[in-house]
């Protein structure tokens, strides 16, 4: 399986889009905001958009907290809070450096 990510910003949101190619498990119905280790907090799981095997979350920065942080982005096939939820990691932990 491939993906893929990519960012835009608009208005001081930033919406963060992916793509899966050869994507094989159930369709997709929920992307998270993640951090590096565990499920919580969720960091972003609102304004989520799935369409088939494509999706992107929508992300207002000024949210998160300031400075060095790590997350991670997963995608699930089962809606939020699913405890049988499948999870297939879509962006590995990365740093990000955030500012307001």
């Amino acid at each position: 399986m491939s993906h893929g990510v990519g960012s835009k910003k608009l208005l001081g949101l930033v919406f963060i889009f992916f793509y899966f190619c050869g994507f094989t498990k159930p369709g997709i119905k929920n992307l998270e905001l993640l951090p590096a280790n565990g499920y919580s907090p969720k960091f972003g799981n609102k304004n989520v958009y799935v369409k088939g095997n494509a999706g992107e979350i929508e992300l207002d920065l000024s949210t998160l907290p300031e400075g060095l942080q790590e997350f991670r982005i997963s995608a699930f096939n089962k809606e939020a809070g699913a405890a049988d939820a499948q999870e297939i990691v879509v962006m590995p932990v990365r740093q990000w450096n955030i500012r307001h």
